[in-house]
């Protein structure tokens, strides 16, 4: 079709190397390598925010700009925490300098268990759904909402121990 423009021009990148690097794998829960599965990290209250996939052999590599470091407490994190089939891997890296290279593992592990439980507030029902998070520190964690009654069911996995449990973002009447 002589009308479809087959050239583009002006597109120019410029890329800068990185000044940091986290690095590692993704596993299941038998080390067996997850290629293709979803990377991200998180941090300085969001102003950084990064994600990549696993290559054919579940490695990953992630990047941080000089302009970015020294960064304290950034997350790092694999697999969807909407996923009820499967506990996230997840970690808090405490501090990021520049030259630095992290290698840190992630493990992802299948659900298998539940946990349930009640929300209330000042002893009623919420009458809202409410965020709930259970969370194995270091490793991973879940996530769901509670229905209205304040009912929720966490999957969880029965080779993990020591779950914490917290609401997500409440109400301001209710953050005290």
């Amino acid at each position: 079709d002589a009308g479809v423009k087959t050239e583009y021009t002006g597109n120019n990148f410029t890329f800068t190397a990185a000044a940091a690097e986290i690095n590692g794998t993704v596993t299941d829960e038998n080390d067996v390598p997850l290629p293709g599965t979803d990377v991200y990290i998180w941090g300085n209250n969001g102003m950084v925010n990064r994600n990549t996939m696993t290559d054919v052999n579940g490695n990953f590599k992630i990047g941080l700009l000089s302009s970015e470091l020294p960064i304290s407490y950034l997350w790092l994190g694999s697999g969807n925490s909407d996923d009820i089939s499967i506990v996230s891997a997840g970690l808090s890296i405490p501090f990021v300098n520049t030259g630095n290279v992290i290698t840190k593992n992630l493990k992802i592990y299948q659900a298998n268990a539940t946990i349930t439980g009640r929300v209330l507030f000042n002893g009623s029902s919420p009458n809202m759904n409410v965020e709930i998070y259970a969370n194995v520190q270091d490793t991973g964690g879940v996530r769901t909402y509670t229905d209205l009654d304040g009912n929720y069911a966490l999957h969880v996995s029965n080779k993990l121990w020591n779950y914490v449990i917290n609401p997500g973002q409440l109400p301001p009447m209710y953050n005290g």
